[in-house]
Order: structure tokens, then sequence, then C-alpha cells
């Protein structure tokens, strides 16, 4: 139904009122007087009902003023709806205010000097198929009759009828329009609009009121009514004003094809509540966007809501403005701040949305496909959908189907995660990242009411591959998350930490401000620089450990070191009221097994930590390997260490425990050069004093401490060379950074001219000293020169040799368990 024959509609229902209004008009003008049409209320009614089709009732009084510009007054008219809609009246009118022209109207002319309306109710309505309520039956009816006799004659005589209106006004009104093929509403509330229209009359046209809930308050101008309604036509109608607080200043063009209006303009805007504009046309829920300048150009053709939706052309692009991402508790993730945008729909194509800005420093592109416009009006079922977001060097891709309109709501969709590193999220997540990568994340991303879910999800870092599922929960005191994975092949070589670590990590951002004032010496700047910036918690902080309940499993068949193979493991770490917990890992070596419990926790006091781990006959060639991957060095080591500490920070765990260190070392070709730790270091220089023959080699070495204190006391030192059998004391202070060792080495078996030196080792953890007694070296030296006359006698008393090798550590260790226990017996305990 087009425009023009919606006012056609509307002008032949007043024509009943205007036969009336003729009858009486040559003797109200002659008298002069208003005259009170009431008693004919009934005939008017029935009138009016017979012409339009549907009832037609005038519940108020009617009066006439007779003079050259005579007025009608009718209060309380009502227009019920066409059968096959709703109850509700098509209109109610509190109060119709007519004003007349005689002479234009003698002249077949129908001139308006003034209509007014007051309490305006409009129920307008369009059924499944498209037709609306405001169709007339009778005269539809009427027109299909005439079809076959003139129906061309019919149209062209109703155009030819003058119609003017000087001056319209409604008051106080409602419009509503159901369109009931989309299942959509749309409402108007209009505190005033005023203008006038005609055939030769130029439109002009003020709205003041509500669209929905959004503000309107602006002017139209166009050509008259013979210009717009020819089919052949272009008109230019000018908007200016204001909707929902954004100025509005455009021409618009009017035309016509195949009888449904076609409306276009375009529009360049100021700042704008995208968010609310999408919301309000129920795309989305909720969603926090704006704009800066906005350039918008818009096709409407159609003459009902579902021919609109169909058949829109839009095309928005703006610059400025900011769109914030929320997760599942609408919690605030991270802010786009938006460079450009842009917006478009297409007939029969899916509605598409880009932006280009940056997520905190980091530039970013965000690619939004959905379905088409129609579809988002009256939803039937959840809508195909694709998001996805690109960063320098990670991307994000969604793609599923997700209920309208699009908000907080349960959604399933397939996740692909991929980049280079994981320190990229850093700064949006506040947290210090392992540097992992590249790396590909994948699954079915399923939001819930309060958090959302990974299935069917798959990791891939480098050539380790991991299957399993995340669950992510926000309560009320800390959201929980808890993951679950397992892989049959897990490549050590893929997860190269760099240096980094949980505790302190390795990629935290600092800014060094130094003093510059002038009287500053270069120390006293040096010593007042100033610490500011970008530190990002560490993962392994009071801070991160605190904001977050979970829990981590692991399950790999096979574990692997670049050639080496270390067998099976098991993970699972969790954290639960900022305490960090390990328990267990365990990792089933070929030939042994490694057992771990372990648990962490920063507190005001201080960071309380426990250590229990048990390793069995690790081959620790394989850590020598990952260090230095043409090293020859092997053997297998054994430990047994529990450490029970609170201190200030991790650095001064050692000073603050207590525990056990207990460890026994079967090397295979030693090279200090490979592990750069001191105790190393330490081990090599005393093992080559001790036994100095070119090919002599470390056999076993055995070493079991107590911790209290910050001091380390040894039960027992003892080492096993190709030719000698090593004693030692040892003592550890971590509080001064200081170590103590004594060595006293004896041959296995008597020598010629044989030296086993006793050897002392004394210093700091960074510069010791390895030492030889005088008296010492001066006892050696009468050993050597009296060798041969000593040393055949102790061969002919020794009896049998001591035990080589593993076997001599074995022995080694059997005795001091029962020293110790001899130690910790309770008669001892009473004797103390």
């Amino acid at each position: 139904m087009s425009a023009w024959k919606v006012v056609r509609v509307g002008v032949f229902s007043l024509l009943s009122l205007v036969v009336l209004f003729l009858t009486v008009l040559a003797v109200a003008l002659w008298l002069g007087v208003t005259v009170n049409l009431n008693a004919l209320r009934a005939s008017i009614a029935n009138a009016a009902t017979e012409a339009i089709g549907r009832e037609f009732r005038i519940d108020g009084d009617i009066s006439v003023e007779a003079s050259l510009w005579p007025t009608l007054q009718v209060d309380q008219v009502r227009l019920a709806n066409q059968p096959g809609f709703s109850d509700t009246p098509l209109a109610n009118i509190d109060t119709v205010f007519l004003q007349l022209g005689v002479m234009p109207l003698l002249r077949g002319q129908l001139h308006v000097q003034r209509f007014s309306a007051q309490g305006v109710v409009l129920n307008l309505e369009s059924d499944k198929e498209g037709d609306g309520n405001w169709h007339l039956a009778a005269r539809e009816q009427a027109a299909k009759d005439s079809s076959a006799t003139g129906a061309k004659d019919t149209e062209a005589s109703e155009r030819d009828v003058g119609f003017e209106l000087e001056t319209f006004e409604l008051k106080d009104t409602s419009l509503r329009y159901v369109d009931q093929a989309i299942g959509k509403e749309v409402s108007f509330k209009l505190d005033q609009l005023v203008g006038r229209a005609g055939a030769t009359t130029p439109l002009e046209m003020k709205v003041v009121g509500l669209l929905q809930d959004v503000s309107i308050d602006f002017a139209l101008k166009g050509p008259a009514l013979d210009s717009i309604r020819r089919p052949d036509a272009v008109s230019e109608i000018a908007v200016e004003g204001d909707v929902a607080g954004t100025e509005i200043d455009a021409v618009a063009q009017l035309s016509f094809v195949k009888d449904e209006p076609r409306l276009s303009f375009g529009l360049n805007l100021g700042a704008t509540n995208i968010g609310a504009v999408l919301e309000w046309f129920g795309f989305t829920e909720g969603l926090q966007a704006s704009s800066g300048a906005l350039s918008l150009d818009i096709v409407l053709l159609g003459d009902t809501l579902e021919d609109i939706a169909k058949n829109t052309e839009l095309a928005v692009s703006f610059g400025g403005g900011s769109w914030e991402m929320r997760g599942p508790d609408k919690e605030e993730i991270g802010i786009i701040k938006v460079d450009q945008g842009a917006i478009n729909v297409r007939p029969s194509e899916a509605l598409t949305v880009e932006l280009q800005g940056d997520l905190g420093k980091i530039p970013v592109k965000l690619a939004f496909a959905g379905a088409q416009l129609i579809e988002y009006v009256n939803p039937k079922h959840a809508l195909p959908h694709s998001i996805e977001l690109s960063l320098p060097d990670t991307s994000v891709k969604l793609t599923g189907n997700l209920d309208v309109p699009l908000g907080q709501k349960t959604f399933d969709m397939t996740l692909e995660l991929e980049g280079q590193n994981l320190t990229t999220f850093n700064e949006q997540l506040d947290l210090d990242l392992p540097p992992l990568g590249p790396y590909h994340v994948s699954g079915h991303y399923k939001r819930k009411a309060d958090g959302y879910a990974l299935q069917d999800l798959r990791v891939e870092v480098g050539e380790s591959q991991l299957a399993g599922s995340l669950d992510f929960t926000q309560s009320a005191e800390r959201p929980v998350l808890k993951v679950n994975l397992h892989a049959t092949s897990l490549q050590l070589d893929d997860f190269d930490l760099q240096g980094w670590s949980p505790e302190n990590g390795a990629s935290n951002r600092i800014k060094q401000i130094p003093n510059t004032e002038n009287n500053a010496t270069e120390d006293s700047a040096e010593s007042s620089k100033k610490f500011t910036g970008d530190q990002v918690r560490a993962l392994m902080s009071a801070e991160a450990l605190n904001s977050v309940n979970g829990r981590v499993e692991l399950r790999v068949d096979q574990v692997l070191s670049g050639q080496d193979n270390l067998g099976a493991g098991h993970l699972i770490v969790a954290v639960k009221e900022g305490k960090l917990e390990i328990s267990p890992l365990h990792l089933a070596v070929p030939g042994g097994e490694v057992d771990l419990n372990f648990s962490f926790q920063p507190t005001p006091s201080g960071t309380v930590l426990f250590l229990d781990t048990l390793v069995d006959r690790f081959d620790y060639g394989i850590l020598a390997r990952r260090l230095d991957p043409d090293t020859k060095m092997g053997g297998k080591i054994s430990l047994d260490v529990t450490l029970d500490a609170t201190a200030n920070s991790t650095h001064e765990i050692l000073e603050k425990g207590r525990g056990q260190f207990d460890f026994a070392l079967l090397p295979d070709q030693f090279d200090a050069g490979v592990f750069d730790l001191w105790a190393v270091n330490l081990l090599s220089a005393v093992s080559a004093k001790v036994d100095e023959e070119p090919d002599s080699v470390v056999n076993c070495f055995l070493a079991r401490f107590q911790l209290a204190d910050g001091v380390m006391d040894d039960q027992i030192i003892f080492m096993d060379t190709s030719r000698m059998s090593v004693a030692g004391k040892a003592k550890v202070d971590f509080n001064k950074g200081t170590l103590d060792v004594y060595a006293k080495p004896k041959a296995k078996k008597p020598e010629f001219f044989s030296v086993p030196v006793p050897v002392n080792v004394s210093g700091t953890f960074d510069e010791w000293r390895l030492r030889i007694g005088a008296v010492r070296s001066a006892w050696a030296g009468v050993s050597f020169v009296t060798s041969p006359l000593h040393v055949p006698l102790r061969r002919l008393v020794r009896g049998r040799g001591k035990l080589d090798g593993e076997e001599a550590c074995q022995q080694a260790w059997e005795e001091s368990e029962a020293l110790i226990k001899a130690q910790q017996s309770p008669t001892n305990n009473a004797r103390e």
C-alpha cells in the first residue's frame, strides 16, 4: 500500500462527515449559528460504516459552526479493526476538529483550512500475506468490480480530486504497528505532529516524541503530493533535527518501484551510540559500542516491515569510538579503541561488520559475518555467525549458531585460536605468561549462564598434541578453572621457556627514571632511581594465585626430550584460595621413577613452601643433552628431598627452611662444564684432587644432609673413584653463603708411591679454595718415600678388598641409615 493510498483512505473516511456538513451548510450559513447534530449520530455512523466496510462509531458530540470557513467538531470517534486482525480498534480519537473552505468545495476541491486531532490511538497491522488493516474493504471490492469496466478511468478521476491541507496538528498520539509476518512490533508516542500538505502544497512536517524508547525531534520538507505520488518521479525530502541525541541533516529521495515506496538517503553524524542502535533493531543486547564521526547510506523499499527488512541496503562507515569486550559475567575483558569501521547490509546477503583499532597497545582487526537482515527481525532459530579477531601474531575465530539478540546468552561455537607466542596476551590478562609458541587451540566453545567451556579441546605446540576439555565458572568469590588434558606424546623441546620462571618471569617491563637533579652525584643519582611502568603480575605472585581457583590435570603416554624417551607422566596442578599445589607429579622413567609433591603460597607474613620429591635412578644425561646436545655425559641420580619453609621470598627459602637432602650419583663420563653450578664444579674439583690419575673416574657419589636454620650439615659424604674410597665432612651455611668441605681419600689397595692427600675446600659459593694442610702433606710425603717397605706388608694382611662403585655406595648408604636410626633412638635422645 503506497503512502498516497494511505492518505487517500484517511480522506475518504471523512467524506461521510463532509456530506452531512454540506447538507446543513446552506442553512448554517443563512442562520450563522452553531448547529448540534447529536440527533444524527447514528445515521452518520451507519453511513460511514457502509462506506468504509467496518464499524464506525461516534460516542461524543457533533457540532457545526457556520461561516465561509465552517468548522466541524466530533468527539469520541471509534473505528473498528478489519476482520482477521486483532480485536483492538484501528483508531480511537478523543477530538477531531475540521475547518473547510466552502468556495473551493463548490469547485470540486477539498480545501482543509485546519485539521487537528487530540488523544489519537492508531493500531496498524499487516497479516502474514502482507495485507494491512488500513485497507478499506468496501472500496477495495468496488475497485475490483470496476476494474473490468474502466478501472483506469476511476483511478484517474480519483487522482484529479484536488486536496489541500493548510494546517494539520496531532497531539498526544500513540501509534502501534504490528507485522504478523515477522512477529515484530514498532510503537510511536508523539507529543506533537504539525505541518501542511496537499496536491499543490509543499509538504512540511514537524515531529516530536518517541520511537520505541528513542527520542525524536525533526522536521521534514518536501514537494507537493502531486509530485510525490507520480510513479515515475523521484522526490527529494529534507530531514533535519535530532534522533536519540544525534543531530541529523539529510536529503532523502522518495520514489516508487511497482507501487512500493523506495526511500534512500545518506547521513553524516557525530558521536553515535552504536550499541544502543543495534539493540533497538534487536541485533544485540548489552553491547557497549560507540563511534566518533559516522557516515550512513541507506535504501528502504516496501510498505511493510517485512518488505523493508528483505530489501534494505545499508552501508555505514565510522571512525573513532570504542567497543567493549565483556566476559560471561559482563566483566570487562578489554576495550578496542576503533580507528575505523564499517557495517554493510545487502538484500539476500549476510550482515557484515569490520573494525580496525587497538586493544591496549596492540593493533587489532575484527571481522563479523552474520545472517540476512530479515532473519534478525523475527529469528525462529539460532542464526549462523562468524567472528574473527586478528592481532599481529595471533588470530581468534568463532563460527557457529548464535541466539538473537546477540548477548550474554548460551551458545555453542567452534573456536580456532593460533599464535606465535603466548606473551601476546600478557597485557590483557595482566600476567607474565610463558613464552610458548607457535601454538594452535581448537574446540567447541560453549557459553554458560555463569561462565564458558571448551569441549573437544585440542592444543598443539610444535609436535606435541594434547586433547581434553576446559571449564571456566564465574563464582561469587573468585572464578574456577578446570582443565583436563591427555597427550599420546609430548616433546619437551616444544616447551622451551627461554629463561622464564613462573615466580619472576622474564618479560616484566620496567622503566627506570634516574634522578636528574644538577647537584646529584653519579652515585647518588644511580641509587635514587625510581621504578615505574607496566610490570605485569608473575604467574606465581600472590595477586595472580588469589585471582582464581583451578585444577589442571595432564596425562602423557610418552614424554620425549629430543630423542630421549622419559616414559609416561601424570601431573595435577591445583590453585585454591591463593595456594598452589602440585600433587602428584609422577614420571615413569626407564629404570626408575620420579615423584614430586609441592605446595607454594605467598602470604603477608612470607612465602610458605613445601617440597617432597623422590627420584629413583633417573638418567640425568637427558638433562645434560638438553644443555649440550653433543655431550657424552650420562649416569644415574637418586634423590630424596623434603623441605618445609616460610620466608619473605623464595631467595630465603634455604635460609629459613628445614628438611633433608639425600642424593646418590652414579656418573658416566662426568663433565662439570655442562652444568654451570657451584656444587657440580666443587664435586669435579674435589674428585680430581683426591684421585689425580689421568684415567681415574668417579664411580659413585653419596651425600646426606640435614637443613635447619639455614645451615646444612652432612650425615654422610662418600665418594668412590677408580683407586680411592673417599669419606668426608661438609657444612653449607646459606645465611652467610659459605661452605666448608673436608674429603679424606683412602686407597682401595696398597700401592707403591701412592699419595692419598686429604683435601679441604672452604670459602663462599662464588669464590672457594681447595687447600692441603702442611702436616697432612708431610705425612703423605713420608708414606710416599717408605711405600716400598710398608706396601708389601699391608698387601699380605689386608684380606678381602673394599667394594667398588655402586656396591660401595650402597654399603655406605646402609651404614648411614643405621647411624641415623641410632642417633634418633629414644635411648640416645634421653642420653642427650
